[in-house]
């Protein structure tokens, strides 16, 4: 059995048998006749780098019997009068990844350390609650449940000296919905969108098909803002190789794979900001790597840090931790259409250990998922999924599920903080009920653009990471949004369901009525299993003692506005 107890031994073998295929096997391709892959690709596996210690650090993930970390306290933004008049000195961050280009289209965590110091959008989120406030749009009305207003601020100027206005927000709206160049995929259908016009230099309205809930803080609000005298007319080369936003800081270098260089915009239209005058964005996917670094000096801040390497921060006296409640939510999508029998489905979640793994591998810096929503929104009628392996081979006994070939289970390594674990776990716990696994290796763009095409296999690892409310978690994958299909495929019956359900939440103002069907879509979505749910693991940034009034964001964004070295 895989015991509670044995769960980190049970890690240590299988990152090592797995690690020999490494030589021997590479990354499957991204099918490109047929809407499944006729092959099964080697199940290959890279050693985890986001759980490699530091030389000096303990070898051995800390036995259970210690205790979680201690907490950190959240550091607190300084008053506005704090910090350097004008902006002086270097800042160097460290990401897990590079960009592909320096267009901003739809893009990850990786990408947005870079485009987030150089470009901005309509509204922007509170760093802990993710509650939406204004930034480029200086305010908002909703005046019917089918219009939302927005006023511009008149004081924005774009890096190349242009002036920021309405006819600027349609043509970055129009581009980034439409370019190829541009974008992954639509995503006005998130909100029901279903047009924006301008209706002075610096007003712009959007108009819904339906009840606007949640306009803010949805896709088309947060897309960045740019520059039509730039975008509007360079060739798609020079795109790629440059950026013009009206963020606080204005491009200067990029070298692929090496590092971005940007600097203080003088003309930025938040006073006071920014602070630093030159930052330095490196992509490092090896935490030992992105360790070493911050602790030699050669880092200021680094990001996913993990838990146990964290207790290592707090001990140097040249660094330090800061944490904050993560919001993206860890769970395998199940193709409902590939693994109909809901009882199989139903083992699938039986079969995880959810409690081992926020204290064994997470070391209690995590939150168990109890609904695809985030714990803070979650029906609190949801209990947690209990771990009942037997209950779990049973039901695959009486589904009678004899597989002619493992299930693939398509993942890109390293994706997200300790994934690549909680996917190994998983391939063991589910075998040891009766459904083999294989894991099965894609590369990120690819395994995105699989998704979005519906071509992914029976299983597919995802992390989600939009709100703390249900209509950005839960709801995000209806037949109304283009994620729906590898999600939770249409046409069965909970899926009609649920969508109807949907309509009907979406059609009325009532916050008590919409409240209450939410709650009932998370039970109905619990009964259907249409994924296996993990957990809500906490993120950990590492800061050099140097670095001052850095707050950790729960959506991973490094924000450093306001941020000065010392």
């Amino acid at each position: 059995m895989f015991s509670v107890t044995s769960l980190k031994k049970a890690f240590a073998l299988m990152i090592s048998a797995l690690a020999l295929l490494l030589a021997a096997c590479a990354p499957a391709a991204e099918p490109t006749a047929t809407p499944r892959p006729t092959a099964t690709p080697a199940p290959t596996f890279t050693p985890i780098p986001t759980f490699t210690p530091v030389p000096g650090a303990p070898t051995a993930t800390p036995a259970v019997a210690l205790p979680a970390p201690t907490a950190v306290a959240t550091p607190t933004r300084a008053p506005a009068q704090l910090g350097p008049s004008v902006p002086t000195g270097t800042l160097t961050l460290v990401t897990t990844g590079d960009v592909a280009n320096m267009i901003p289209g739809n893009a990850g965590i990786q990408p947005l350390q870079f485009y987030n110091l150089m470009f901005e959008t309509l509204d922007t989120k509170d760093a802990l609650t993710m509650a939406p406030g204004p930034l480029l749009a200086e305010s908002w009305q909703n005046p019917d449940i089918n219009t939302w207003i927005f006023k511009l601020r008149k004081d924005v100027v774009f890096h190349n000296g242009q002036k920021m206005t309405a006819d600027d927000l349609i043509f970055s709206l129009d581009l980034q919905e439409k370019s190829k160049d541009w974008t992954e995929r639509p995503s006005s259908t998130a909100i029901h969108i279903i047009k924006w016009e301008k209706t002075d230099d610096y007003t712009v309205k959007f108009t819904t098909s339906k009840w606007g809930y949640e306009v803010v803080g949805r896709p088309q609000t947060s897309r960045y803002i740019v520059p039509k005298s730039f975008y509007g007319t360079a060739p798609i080369e020079e795109q790629i190789n440059k950026a013009v936003g009206t963020g606080p800081f204005k491009f200067v270098k990029w070298i692929k794979g090496e590092q971005m260089e940007v600097e203080a915009f003088d003309s930025y239209w938040a006073k006071g900001q920014p602070k630093v005058k030159r930052v330095f964005v490196r992509p490092v996917p090896e935490l030992s790597t992105r360790m070493s670094a911050l602790i030699t000096g050669a880092a200021d801040i680094i990001m996913d840090v993990t838990p146990d390497q964290a207790k290592r921060l707090r001990e140097t006296k040249s660094t330090s931790v800061a944490t904050a409640p993560g919001f993206r939510r860890y769970f395998t999508n199940i193709r409902t259409d590939l693994v109909k029998d809901a009882r199989v489905r139903e083992a699938m979640q039986l079969a995880i250990d959810r409690d081992s793994l926020v204290k064994d591998l997470f070391l209690g810096q995590a939150d168990v998922l109890t609904s695809i929503v985030h714990p803070v929104a979650a029906n609190k009628d949801l209990k947690a999924i209990p771990y009942d392996p037997a209950r779990a081979k049973t039901l695959v006994q009486q589904a009678g599920y004899k597989p002619s070939a493992p299930l693939k289970l398509d993942y890109t390594p390293g994706r997200y903080l300790g994934s690549d674990q909680v996917l190994i776990a998983t391939a063991q716990w589910l075998k040891e009920i009766g459904i083999p696994v294989d894991l099965t290796v894609f590369e990120g763009v690819t395994q995105s653009n699989r998704w979005f095409a519906r071509q992914n296999n029976e299983l597919v690892n995802v992390g989600w990471s939009t709100t703390f409310t249900k209509v950005g978690g839960l709801l995000f994958h209806t037949k109304d949004y283009v994620f729906n299909g590898t999600f939770w495929t249409e046409n069965t019956e909970e899926g009609t369901q649920f969508d109807k359900m949907y309509s009907e939440a979406i059609a009325t103002a009532d916050p008590a009525k919409r409240e209450k069907t939410f709650s009932d879509m998370e039970a109905l979505w619990r009964k259907a299993n249409p994924a296996i749910l993990y957990l809500v693991p906490k993120f950990n940034f590492g800061v050099s003692s140097r670095v001052q009034n850095f707050v950790p964001r729960a959506d991973q964004w490094m924000r450093v506005n306001e941020v000065w070295t010392q």
